[in-house]
């Protein structure tokens, strides 16, 4: 017999064996509504990794009660064997049997799951697992458990504070910052570990006190002597308390600027740190601080200064103005990156004459219009496919509104799309302009623009790709059409782009203004394939519109709503056949749809 075929034979006898135990141990589960306990915790999810656990799974185990806790406690002091690991060795190497072993790292995930749901039911499990907190196999799992078990644990985790073990007091004070914030004993337990022998344990508890904004008299002094530590790591760790204050830790703005300035390690992660809090702290200081820290030779502060200035919501004439001298002199390409994402939003708002106040801009691209009106932009999006282009302009035509057509050089430069194309301008909706690969195509009086002067705009360089063949027939047809829009161009930034242009937008002195479909809803993602992973039902993406406009206290006032003209084979989940359905449920609403330069710059009413 060779060596495979006894480690075959090996493997089945103890895969036999473990089976057998399995069934004996399996009969033992507690049970609800036909599925037992590990079933239920599998469907709860992870509450350290899953952004929302499964409510249904939560009952359930609720329901199992106390009875879950023997189980539950295996699973907190579950170990692996030399033998088991070698028995998990051996299955991952052979192919004959797939087996599913259970390590002992995925029982500790179940346990803290399973105790997570139970919450203060688990609370007659704490006695053992205060026991379990000194093994070195399940100490920081037991400690976990506390923490899903919630308030119930206070006390046990104040006297862990105490304990020897440096690892099991810092611990602690992880899980009372997130469980015990209420309990003014907890924060005197977190106060006494600020002076901590081990410094890890120091920084922990520096952080923690952050947890407690609702004692700020008592705890920003505290922070504000941390960050006189004199330990670059807790000082940091101070800042990022601090900030969690807000205008409640005023008081720690000298010294928070004051040591900022005087660090020793000019780490970039660091200063962010003490430039966020100070946001925090006073809001209104945002800008002063940006200019005097891009101002700074200091390339790490002059990095810090422009993730600022692009936070900064609102500037004032002088302050754009500075802005844009900064962006001249700066020569390193990373913070010039920062400066542009300011700059960008500045130039969007001026462009806007005035609406900026009542519009809203994210990462330099305004996404929301004035909210004061029950208006909404339908933005149209046409590039290769066009089956659903004649069915949108129809649907329009029922509730008289008017639509935004963002339509690349493949779309116009196909002599099968030509009818279409002439009664969109016949019946007065917008051309907007569109970026296919390395080609911009401009409406209205921009129309006549090259690419290179869109390369100007944005700060592009010589670098960038010169434009295809295909830009002057596209320029040449956009022309002869003679469309009369106004003097605002509005550009749909193309979704998945938006990290680019933040990176190569340049000084906007002139040119469009960038829009990006409203967040919250589905909507765009109606060219979505059956076969990609991320697809989206038309059902999926009518429903999160119509969700949006019952939970958004403003509906869907001053929305930017896209969709795509067409997306090709790969879909038979037609969203356009169900536009006119969602148009007429808007409309009677009380929606009207109107063009994007509309939106933004409302026509006086005669």
């Amino acid at each position: 017999m060779n060596l495979r075929s006894r480690n075959i034979i090996a493997f089945l006898v103890v895969v036999a064996i473990a089976f057998i135990a399995w069934l004996v141990l399996r009969s033992r589960e507690p049970q609800y509504d036909g599925s037992k306990l590990t079933e239920w915790i599998v469907q709860y999810g992870n509450p350290e990794e899953d952004e929302k656990t499964d409510p249904e799974a939560r009952t359930a185990i609720r329901a199992i009660g106390t009875r879950a806790i023997p189980r539950l406690l295996n699973y907190v002091s579950a170990k692996d064997s030399a033998t088991k690991e070698a028995l998990m060795q051996l299955a991952r190497k052979q192919e004959v049997i797939e087996f599913k072993i259970t390590s002992a790292a995925e029982f500790h995930k179940l346990a803290v799951a399973g105790f997570h749901a139970l919450g203060k039911e688990g609370a007659p499990a704490i006695p053992s697992l205060v026991a379990l907190m000194n093994d070195t196999n399940s100490g920081q799992t037991a400690i976990e458990c506390l923490w899903g078990i919630g308030s119930e644990s206070t006390e046990v985790l104040i006297a862990g504070t105490k304990h020897t073990n440096y690892e099991i007091r810092w611990r602690c004070v992880w899980v009372l910052s997130n469980v015990a914030t209420n309990s003014p004993a907890a924060l005197a337990a977190i106060i006494r570990l600020l002076d901590d022998n081990d410094s890890e344990v120091r920084y922990d508890a520096t952080l923690a006190l952050g947890r407690f904004q609702h004692r700020p008299a008592e705890v920003v002094p505290l922070l504000i002597r941390a960050l006189n530590a004199r330990d670059s790591k807790q000082e940091n760790c101070a800042a990022l308390a601090l900030g969690c204050f807000g205008t409640n830790a005023v008081s720690a703005l000298p010294d928070l600027e004051r040591v900022m300035y005087s660090r020793n390690s000019l780490l970039k992660p660091s200063i962010s740190s003490f430039v966020r809090a100070i946001e925090a702290i006073r809001p209104e200081y945002a800008f002063p601080l940006a200019a005097k820290l891009l101002s700074d030779s200091n390339p790490t502060f002059r990095w810090s200064g422009s993730g600022l200035a692009a936070r900064v919501e609102h500037l004032n004439g002088r302050e754009s103005a500075t802005l844009f001298e900064f962006s001249r002199a700066e020569r390193d390409t990373n913070i010039l990156a920062g400066i542009r994402i300011a700059a960008h939003q500045v130039l969007a708002r001026w462009r806007t004459n005035g609406v900026p106040e009542r519009a809203t801009f994210q990462n330099g691209f305004l996404v929301r219009g004035p909210q004061n009106k029950k208006c909404v932009a339908i933005c149209l999006w046409g590039d290769s496919f066009a089956e659903g282009a004649d069915v949108f302009l129809n649907e329009l035509k029922s509730p008289q509104g008017k639509a935004s057509f963002f339509l690349t050089d493949n779309f116009l430069t196909n002599r099968d799309f030509d009818p279409f194309t002439a009664k969109l301008f016949t019946e007065q909706h917008y051309l907007g302009c569109y970026l296919s690969t390395d080609v911009v195509v401009f409406g209205g009086p921009a129309a006549t623009a090259a690419a290179a002067a869109f390369r100007a705009r944005y700060g592009l360089g010589d670098e960038t790709p010169q434009p295809k063949p295909t830009a002057k027939p596209v320029r040449d047809k956009i022309e002869g059409l003679h469309i009369e829009q106004g003097l605002e161009d509005f550009f749909l930034a193309p979704p998945g782009l938006y990290d680019r242009l933040q990176l190569s937008v340049g000084k906007l002195e002139q040119g469009v203004t960038p829009i990006a479909p409203t967040p919250g809803t589905l909507s765009g993602l109606d060219a979505t394939h059956e076969s990609q992973t991320n697809f989206v039902s038309s059902q999926a993406i009518f429903d999160s519109i119509l969700q949006r406009e019952r939970e958004d206290p403003n509906g869907l006032n001053g929305f930017i709503l896209m969709f795509h003209l067409g997306s090709g084979p790969g879909r038979t989940d037609k969203f356009h056949l169900r536009f006119g359905e969602l148009l007429d449920a808007l409309a009677a609403r009380g929606y009207t749809f109107v063009r994007v330069d509309e939106l933004f710059e409302p026509k006086e009413e005669q």
